[in-house]
């Protein structure tokens, strides 16, 4: 039987009740429907993973932890996303894929052909993302969570990347993905948003020293580009070799 597997935002340690979260304690009772003193897997993203038993009782569920495993699965390949916001299940679907693909950093990007972003709705979509890389990490075993930044326009954000290699997607690009030899930490991959980057962003990404890469003949949808570039460094130079 598999066993049940929990972020907390809480400090945990060995041999000591920890009262769990309300948010958490209804999550395992009315979601997962965990019975008393079943046994789950907990992280706080501090490092490494424990395990204990769950005690429910009327108010409140108790954590007794019995162990901690220092385990990590984080990729040595460092990738930074920064991915162009798009339609809410594309650009979410981009974000849970790319966190279990092992991507430590995403940056959400406003371009040209954004859609959909309203300010006054953003504090609610940068919560529903942060679950979304939660969840992620409870479903695929990582023990840290990638750090989501604020969403920012691609103009300010070039202005500050200015280390590793530096890629972006361009169906049109004279550089070949299989072509790329070697690459430098930390490794930045950008996505543009449906329709991909205008004339005026490729050349600000051009000017900032960034590559247009191109995979394959065909054109990838936005959510589609952000895997299967990330799945292909992972498999190159990741752990996946």
């Amino acid at each position: 039987m598999r066993i049940s597997r929990v972020f907390v935002d809480i400090d945990l340690q060995v041999e000591k009740p920890t009262i769990l979260t309300e948010e958490t304690t209804h999550y395992l009772k009315n979601v997962l429907r965990l019975k008393n003193g079943e046994q789950i897997i907990v992280f706080n993203g501090r490092g490494g993973e424990y395990s204990g038993v769950i005690e429910i009782t009327k108010k409140n569920i108790i954590l007794h932890i019995n162990q901690f495993d220092p385990i990590e699965r984080e990729s040595p390949l460092q990738i930074i996303l920064a991915q162009a916001i798009s339609h809410a299940e594309h650009f979410e679907f981009a974000l849970q894929k790319a966190t279990e693909l092992g991507v430590q950093r995403i940056f959400p990007l406003l371009t040209a052909r954004t859609q959909g972003v309203d300010s006054q709705r953003l504090d609610k979509k940068i919560i529903r993302w942060n679950n979304i890389l939660r969840s992620a990490c409870e479903q695929s075993g990582r023990n840290k969570l990638p750090i989501l930044e604020m969403p920012q326009t691609i103009g300010n954000w070039v202005e500050t990347q200015t280390q590793g290699t530096k890629l972006f997607l361009e169906p049109t690009a004279e550089q070949a993905f299989a072509a790329l030899l070697e690459i430098e930490m930390p490794l930045t991959i950008v996505i543009g948003a449906e329709g991909g980057f205008t004339t005026d962003e490729i050349k600000l990404l051009k000017e900032s020293d960034f590559m247009g890469i191109r995979v394959g003949a065909r054109i990838l949808r936005t959510e589609t580009a952000a895997i299967a570039v990330i799945a292909a460094c992972q498999a190159r130079w990741g752990d996946w070799c």
